[in-house]
C-alpha cells in the first residue's frame, strides 16, 4: 500500500511550531538567568518592593511624583519640662535632639509643609550646629523664636528662609495657659499662609539617603530592646524601647511613656550620631562638631550597625556607613537622630 505524504502546508505549521517553541525556551533561559541571581547582585529598582514613589525626606511610599520632593518646614521645639507635653512631635518626619546649655536638649523637626497639624510646639531658639542640619535640606522655611548671636548671624549670611517670631509674629501664637517663654506655637495653617507669599514659595531639591525597600526579616537573636541617652538625668535621659508588635521604638522619658497632645512619640529608625563638643561662654552655650566624621550607631527592627558619620561641607548630606564602608540602609518611616558628645555613654539593652 504507498504511503501518503504530509502536505506541503503541514509541514509548514510543524516547521513554524518549531520555530517559537525554540524562541519561547531561548528567552524563558534569558529571562531565567537575569532573575535567578543572588538577590545582593541585583539592582536596588530590581530588588525593592512595588514603590512608583518613593520619599526623599523619610524613605515612604508615596502616591505622586508632587509628594518624592515635598516644601518641608523646619521647627525649633523644646524639651525643657515646663514645655512638656509638647504639640506636633509625634507627626513630625524627621527630628534632631541635640543638647543646649546645661545638656538639657532641643530639637529640630521636620514637616513636610502640606501636612495638616493645629498645633506645634512650644517654639524656642535657634542654634549653629541646628542650621547645619537645616542646610542638609535644601531651603526649608525655619520657624524658631529668636536665637543665640552666632545662629542669627548666620541665619543671614546664609540667606535661610527665617520665620523668626520676633519679625513674624502673625503666623505664631501665645498660649495663655502656660508661661513665656514656654509659650509659642505655630501650625500648619500659619505656615502655609506665609509660603504662599511670593518670597517664601520656593521648593528646593535635596538628596535623600538610602532606604531598606525589601521585606525586613523579624531579629531573632541580641536584639536591640532598649536605648537610653544620658543627656542630663533624670529629666533628660531618653530611653526608647522596641515595641515588636509595631516593629517601632517607643520613647520613654523620666520614668514614662512620652506622649505630645496627641499621641505618643516612635521612631522606625534611630541614629546615634557621636561629636565632639565644647563649652562657648558663661551661659553655656555649646558647638557640636557638625562636619567632618565620628561614630554612628544606626538602629531599627532590633538590629544595630555600627560605622561612621561623614559630612564634608555644611550643605552636604550626613551619611552614614558601616565599618567596611558601605552606606547604611534606614529604614522608611519616621527618623530620629541623637545627636551626643563623644564623653557620653549610650546604653544599649539586647534580649
Amino acid at each position: 500500500m504507498k504511503k501518503r505524504s504530509l502536505p506541503s502546508c503541514y509541514w509548514f505549521i510543524i516547521v513554524a511550531t518549531l520555530g517559537f517553541v525554540t524562541v519561547g525556551l531561548f528567552l524563558l533561559r534569558s529571562n531565567v538567568s537575569r532573575y535567578d541571581r543572588p538577590i545582593e547582585n541585583l539592582a536596588d529598582d530590581e530588588k525593592s518592593t512595588p514603590c512608583v514613589f518613593r520619599s526623599h525626606l523619610d524613605g515612604r511610599c508615596v502616591d505622586s511624583l508632587a509628594e518624592v520632593n515635598p516644601q518641608l518646614v523646619a521647627v525649633m521645639i523644646e524639651n525643657h519640662v515646663d514645655a512638656r507635653p509638647q504639640s506636633g512631635l509625634a507627626a513630625a518626619s524627621v527630628v534632631y535632639e541635640a543638647p543646649v546649655e546645661g545638656h538639657y536638649t532641643r530639637f529640630l523637626a521636620l514637616y513636610p509643609s502640606d501636612e495638616k497639624i493645629n498645633k506645634v510646639g512650644p517654639v524656642r531658639s535657634a542654634r549653629p550646629y541646628y542650621l547645619d542640619w537645616l542646610s542638609e535640606w535644601s531651603k526649608p522655611l525655619y520657624m524658631h523664636v529668636g536665637g543665640s548671636p552666632a545662629a542669627l548671624a548666620q541665619i543671614k549670611s546664609r540667606g535661610i528662609r527665617d520665620a523668626n517670631e520676633f519679625y513674624f509674629g502673625a503666623y505664631y501664637w501665645r498660649a495663655n495657659n502656660r508661661f513665656a517663654p514656654h509659650n509659642v506655637y505655630t501650625n500648619s495653617d500659619k505656615w502655609n499662609t506665609l509660603l504662599r507669599k511670593s518670597d517664601y514659595a520656593v521648593v528646593g531639591e535635596y538628596p535623600r539617603w538610602k532606604f531598606v525597600t525589601t521585606t525586613l526579616q523579624a531579629c531573632t537573636e541580641k536584639c536591640i530592646q532598649k536605648i537610653r541617652l544620658p543627656f542630663l538625668p533624670p529629666a533628660y535621659n531618653p530611653v526608647w524601647k522596641y515595641d515588636a508588635t509595631k516593629d517601632q521604638y517607643v520613647r520613654w522619658q523620666s520614668g514614662q511613656e512620652t506622649r505630645d497632645e496627641t499621641g505618643s512619640i516612635v521612631a522606625d529608625t534611630i541614629i546615634i550620631q557621636e561629636v565632639t563638643e565644647k563649652v562657648l561662654d558663661d551661659v553655656g552655650r555649646v558647638a557640636l562638631s557638625t562636619l567632618g566624621s565620628g561614630r554612628v550607631t544606626v538602629v531599627y527592627s532590633g538590629q544595630k550597625f555600627i560605622g561612621h558619620w561623614k559630612k564634608d561641607s555644611v550643605s552636604d548630606r550626613t551619611r552614614f556607613y558601616d565599618e567596611l564602608g558601605k552606606e547604611i540602609l534606614l529604614k522608611p518611616g519616621k527618623i530620629w537622630l541623637e545627636i551626643v558628645p563623644n564623653f557620653i555613654t549610650v546604653e544599649f539593652s539586647e534580649l
